[in-house]
């Protein structure tokens, strides 16, 4: 895998969606890009944010809501036919106690793909994330998703 710097970025495994996303029809620019310091589920699961974005990118964030279906569901909702979704991140679940089931990479790909989605690109990758031996959250090396999910242009009565 390469490494991570910006000379290099052309040759991440998520650009076959990027270049997906340029051939797209709607001729309408990709911007302006969100960036909300809210609630993510009750703010977009509302239904005016309905299929309102071509891509949805989340980085180290699908394992921070108290349940990750929850978060699955909306990236769905505000994915437009055809949209993708862009994944980089571990799983280290929230350690409150009423937090919902924890799922397995595996799992949260399974669910997208009973939902229709095409996987474009799914690798995995190691990072070092924290080397201060003094912190809770210290690791060395851990292996994180990297991958691009494509939503189908037509949707189904599935639930």
């Amino acid at each position: 895998e390469p490494e991570a710097s910006s000379e290099n970025c052309d040759s991440f495994p998520c650009t076959a969606g990027a270049e997906k996303v340029s051939q797209r029809s709607d001729p309408a620019p990709l911007y302006p890009a969100t960036v909300r310091h809210v609630d993510f589920i009750p703010y977009y699961s509302a239904k005016s944010k309905q299929q309102t974005f071509d891509a949805v990118v989340t980085c180290y964030f699908i394992d921070m809501p108290k349940c990750v279906i929850d978060c699955l569901e909306v990236i769905d909702h505000v994915l437009k036919p055809g949209g993708f979704w862009i994944n980089l991140g571990p799983l280290h679940y929230s350690l409150a106690e009423d937090a919902g089931p924890d799922l397995s990479y595996d799992e949260v790909l399974a669910w997208f793909q009973f939902k229709g989605y095409t996987i474009v690109s799914n690798t995995s990758q190691d990072l070092s994330y924290s080397r201060d031996t003094g912190t809770i959250m210290y690791r060395e090396q851990y292996t994180v998703a990297w991958s691009c999910l494509q939503k189908p242009m037509t949707t189904s009565a599935l639930p």
